[in-house]
């Protein structure tokens, strides 16, 4: 099979004509790739944070892992915005502080959760 070398560059600039929709095309498969990788760091994020919060309250005998990642990124969001009331650093990414600041709201959240359960349990 020859190359024409006359319609060769006419592909070149079928390619270079369309170079909005190329990109956006690109740009929408990647952003899905994103949100999705977006997803799993929350999950991954919240099964630690939740795992973590639940051996300070010593509640981890109680709990398994769905239960670890509830907790972990609902306590993310509660520390985020315990932490943000009084001026604070808000959850920014997978880093130390945002670590810190979602053990701090999970440890909140079971806490919470302790202290609507305890009075049940005197009940049964």
């Amino acid at each position: 099979m020859s190359i024409n070398k006359k319609t060769a560059p006419n592909r070149a600039v079928f390619l270079s004509d369309h170079p909005v929709e190329i990109k956006w095309i690109i740009a929408r498969i990647l952003g899905r790739k994103e949100k999705y990788m977006n997803i799993i760091l929350w999950i991954v994020f919240g099964a630690i944070v939740g795992w973590a919060a639940s051996i300070i309250m010593k509640t981890d005998a109680e709990m398994g892992i769905g239960s670890n990642i509830i907790v972990g990124i609902l306590g993310a969001l509660l520390g985020g915005w315990v932490v943000t009331l009084f001026g604070g650093p808000d959850i920014t990414g997978f880093n130390l502080s945002s670590f810190l600041v979602a053990i701090l709201g999970a440890v909140i959240l079971l806490w919470i959760v302790r202290g609507f359960r305890s009075p049940l349990k005197g009940r049964m």
